[in-house]
């Protein structure tokens, strides 16, 4: 499985992802606010980004303009509570591949995370 990093500021929901998905053998990283996201995707080699929109420090959709400034490839899902049209314009935009409404299933974000570590292999 592939390198996966998860950032919401909600402990609890990242930390469960956390588990899950390194239950299902994915190397999963964490980041509790977009400053940590932007540390983490710039440290290592990630194929797929989970990330809210709104977190602290640096929103979501900001600090994934600036992972795919370094990091082209990188394939992102974002998964939120809020989803007004202008953000997810602009996260259509940054090439977000999906989008999760919160709460969400274990069983969609994993099938969500499937399909984006496979969209590179499908689309050649």
């Amino acid at each position: 499985m592939g390198k996966l990093i998860i950032a919401d500021d909600n402990r609890s929901l990242t930390i469960g992802l956390q588990r899950f998905f390194r239950k299902k053998g994915y190397d999963v990283s964490i980041a509790f606010d977009g400053e940590e996201l932007l540390s983490l995707c710039k440290d290592n080699h990630v194929e797929v980004v989970v990330l809210d929109l709104r977190m602290p420090r640096m929103n979501g959709l900001a600090a994934l303009e600036k992972i795919k400034e370094h990091s082209p490839k990188v394939r992102a899902i974002v998964i939120t509570g809020f989803g007004d049209s202008e953000a997810l314009a602009e996260a259509t935009r940054l090439g977000v591949r999906d989008f999760l409404t919160k709460p969400f299933g274990l069983d969609e974000i994993e099938k969500s995370v499937l399909r984006a570590m496979n969209q590179e292999e499908l689309s050649l």
